[in-house]
Parts: structure tokens; sequence; C-alpha cells
């Protein structure tokens, strides 16, 4: 256990989430492999106390928002260990898994059933989970326990998962595979990827009863379908859809229509595999803009409301497209953010673009704009925090505004961010500092050790990872 939680403490930049902003969270402890350990192992011994945030983020289906925890670095790092001795035993996530579960078409099959599971990572059950550790590696009992003890710590519910954790995903995984197992030994013809399931079934009466037998094997492991998500397609409809999902994406967004076009793929998480051939700006941009008019509800256009569904998948790839050449306006920036805020990332990565990297008018719409969750403000502050040029005054007023915040990750981001800009006041750093956990101390410490005030010796020497993180932002100066 030893030599896992080790190389969990060396590698845990590569660890985090892509998904996930750019944070001083994780990046000040770039070299904190020795108390990152040692923490771990207090984490595991139950000598430290298991603290955490929970922010939220908003869902790419819509609906309530999904919970994002953000762990002590320690706790994480133990999290992590723990779950890459499992590794060899999970289910894999790739490319090559993902096409093998879309394009799966098992012969004398004219059904087909997809579904996924409603919050899933939010209601896997501890004690199942462990069962099917035990099944699957019995061997390991001792470390099966530790991370039995260890989630107990982060969820006294005895319920969930930390998500956006590619730790969590692998555990996951290995929960949905034992529902897959239930449906298979009933003779059922599944593939899964993630949550998701494809069921292939004869005939109208047994899709039905695939998805009888879906729900029944969900809900013995604590888990429920999604409603809006569970169909049932005739193969032919689908097959149908893929042509008029590739006809469209020719049409569209193709150069050279007349040309054999190789199709682009976003996998479940959205991030582009492959684009194909050159595309048309104009293309990309009279669809972008034709989604916004849907979503404004301005046209009453009846093939374009009949595509609604085709215009809203690629609406994220069109923005992107479109983007990387600056043909946006603020305006359509701002409302992308506002209609479709689980791709706030994609408006951040926008600033990457020299073309629009010091574009004030442009994220000064953006912090002046509505509907700003937690999840837009740290993408928000990572685009400040990489900017090289003096602040805007909107730019300044929202950043100190921040230090107010309810979560504080945010918090404890604005203060780094304001350190750099040289705006952190004693007062905005003792306030944000006592108000602060374990989870954000050592952010603060970064901040400390950029801003000559009469506490920072006191804050970088509060502790192992304060001390390692403010020695980071002083080379990073």
């Amino acid at each position: 256990m030893h030599e896992e939680l080790v190389e969990a403490a060396r590698s845990y930049q590569s660890s985090i989430d892509t998904a996930l902003p750019p944070m001083a969270l994780h990046h000040s402890l770039t070299d904190a492999s020795e108390p990152l350990e040692a923490l771990a192992m207090a984490a595991l011994s139950g000598d430290m106390v298991s603290t955490s945030e929970i922010i939220s983020v908003p869902r790419r289906s819509g609906g309530a928002p999904r919970p994002l925890t953000f762990l002590h670095p320690g706790t994480a790092i133990a999290y992590s260990g723990l779950c890459s001795i499992f590794s060899d035993i999970a289910p894999r996530r790739d490319p090559r898994s993902f096409d093998m579960f879309k394009n799966h078409q098992p012969e004398g099959y004219e059904y087909v059933v997809e579904s996924d599971i409603a919050s899933c990572y939010e209601y896997v059950r501890h004690d199942l989970l462990r069962h099917e550790l035990l099944k699957a590696a019995p061997a390991r009992r001792k470390q099966i326990e530790s991370l039995d003890s260890l989630l107990h710590a982060i969820y006294p519910s005895n319920v969930g998962l930390p998500q956006m954790n590619m730790s969590s995903d692998q555990l996951a995984d290995l929960y949905i595979h034992a529902i897959r197992k239930r449906l298979r030994l009933n003779n059922l013809e599944v593939t899964t990827y993630a949550d998701d399931f494809r069921i292939f079934s004869p005939d109208w009466m047994a899709a039905n009863e695939a998805i009888e037998a879906l729900t029944e094997a969900a809900r013995a492991y604590g888990l429920v379908l999604s409603q809006q998500k569970t169909v049932i397609f005739r193969r032919e409809t689908l097959e149908a859809r893929r042509r008029q999902d590739y006809e469209f994406w020719k049409a569209h967004i193709v150069a050279d229509p007349s040309q054999p076009a190789a199709h682009f793929a976003l996998n479940p998480y959205e991030r582009l595999q492959s684009l194909g051939p050159a595309w048309d700006e104009e293309g990309a941009l009279r669809l972008f803009r034709t989604w916004l008019s849907l979503k404004r509800g301005e046209t009453d256009d009846k093939d374009v409301v009949g595509q609604g569904r085709l215009y809203e998948q690629y609406a994220p790839l069109s923005f992107r497209l479109a983007a990387s050449r600056a043909l946006l306006d603020a305006e359509e920036v701002s409302e992308f953010a506002f209609f479709s805020p689980h791709h706030v990332d994609m408006v951040a990565h926008m600033f990457n673009n020299e073309e629009l990297e010091a574009d004030d008018y442009l994220l000064d719409s953006l912090l002046s704009g509505g509907r700003q969750s937690s999840w837009f403000r740290l993408w928000l502050l990572s685009v400040l925090a990489a900017r090289t040029e003096e602040l805007t005054p909107v730019q300044e007023e929202w950043l100190l505004t921040q230090l107010e915040h309810r979560h504080e990750v945010v918090r404890a981001e604005a203060a780094w961010v304001s350190a750099k800009n040289e705006l952190l006041t004693h007062t905005d750093l003792s306030r944000t500092y006592l108000r602060a956990s374990s989870v954000t101390a050592h952010v603060l410490a970064a901040a400390a050790a950029r801003v000559n005030v009469s506490i920072s010796r006191d804050i970088m020497d509060d502790g192992p990872l304060n001390r390692a993180a403010s020695k980071w932002a002083v080379q990073n100066a």
C-alpha cells in the first residue's frame, strides 16, 4: 500500500480530471509529494479529519446540477492510491471502448434499448461496492476495508462517490459491471460504457421486458434509470439517425460537401476526438446562430424546429469552430454561456486564442452577465489567472467580489488571482484564511507568498502543505 501512496503523491497533477479548470488548488502542490504522502497515511489511519467542499456543476442534460466534491489533498491521495490497486480489474474507458459500445450491432435484433443511470455516482452504496470488490479481488481484503473506511469518512451516509474524479470512474465502472453481469445472466445482449446501457432485443415486447429487467437490476444496487434517456428504438431508426447526423454535418460544417467527409466524434464527455476535413467557417457560424435563434424562441421555421435535436447536438462544435476564428461577438458568447452553462470551459478556452487573449470587452461582458454558478466563477478565475495584461476596473471589481463568495474554493482561487495582481490586502487575506478549511488553506499560503503583509509568514508556515504551496508561488512569481 505504501508504494501506491508514493506513486499517487508523485503523480498528483496527472491524476486531476481534465474537465476541471486549471486551479492553484492543484498546481500549488506540484512539488509537495512528501507531505501529501504523509497526509494520505494520516487519512488512512484515521488520524486526520476528512474535510471537503461540495459545489454544484451544471449537467449536460440540464435539470438539477450535480455535486462536485473537492477533497482535502491528503484524502485525495489516499483515495487515488487505494483505487489504483483495482485498476487491473476495472473496465476500460477509452475511445476504442466507446466506439465498441456505440457501434456494436449484433445480428438478429430488431430493437435497441438505450438507457443510463440517473445521478449514478451520488447513489453508489458503499456496502454493495465493497461486496463487488471482494468478489473481484478477495486477496485484497485489507485494501478494500481501508477504501470502505475512507469512503465512510468522506460520505458518512455510506452512499456516494466523488464526481469528476478518475479514481471514482474505476469504482463506478466496477459497480455498473455487476448490473451488466446480472442482465447477461438473464440472457440479455447488453453493452455498457460508464453508466450508459444498450440492450438488444428481437421484438417490442422483449425490449419492454429488458427495461423492466434493467430497472430491477439497477434498483438492487440502489440506482434508478433516467426516465428521459430510457428509450426503445427500432434498429433501422437508429441507422437513419446516424445517416441524418452525418448528412447534417456535411451540409452545415464541411467546406466541400461533395467530397467524402470523415465524421467527427464526441465521446460522452464531449471532448472532440477527430474533426475530419476542412470546415466551412460561414456554415459553422450560421449553424450556431440558428441554434441561438432556437434557444431565444425567435424562429418558427418548421424545418429548423424539426431539426432541433441536430442543432442542439452540433451547437458546441459550431461554437468551438466559430470561436477559434474569433467570428462571434460578445453578446453571442455570453448567450452561449447562459444557454449552455455546462460548456463554460469552451468559453474559457477561447482566451487561449491569441486574437482573443486581450479582448477585455468580451471578458468584461462575461463577468457582467447573469447566471454565474460556482463552476462558471472557477473557470473565469482561471482566465484571469492566466492574463498578463493589467486588469480592467470591471475585472478587478468582479475579482474582489469573489473573496466573499459562499464557497471557499472560489474565495481561495480569487485570493490567489488577487495576490498575483497586487490587489489582495491584509484584511482580505486574514478574513479569507480564517474562513478557510484545510481543503484550501495551502492556496491562501501561496497567495500570502505573493503579498507583503504582516501575517504572510504566519500563514506560509502553518503546516507542510502551506510551506510547499508558498514555495511554489515564489518560484512561479
